[in-house]
């Protein structure tokens, strides 16, 4: 039987992604999951100077969705 792995570090990213609203033009967003939490930062309109509260601990989340877009 294989050893386990070791466990990863508080700020080792598990997923990335951009995400925004319909349409386009709208905020846009970077999403980074940690075995932690979610760091969220604003992309556009334009990143702010001094982010405000963008992670959120896994301890509160209770569940998420989203909807998957159709461009590629």
């Amino acid at each position: 039987m294989a050893p386990p792995p070791p466990p990863l570090a508080a700020s080792t990213p598990l997923l990335h992604g951009e995400f925004g609203s319909y349409p386009a033009r709208g905020p846009r967003f970077a999403l980074t999951l940690t075995s932690q939490a979610l760091h969220i930062q604003r992309l556009r309109p334009k990143p702010e100077a001094r982010p405000r509260g963008g992670l959120v601990p896994l301890a509160e989340v209770s569940g998420c969705c989203t909807l998957r877009s159709r461009s590629p």
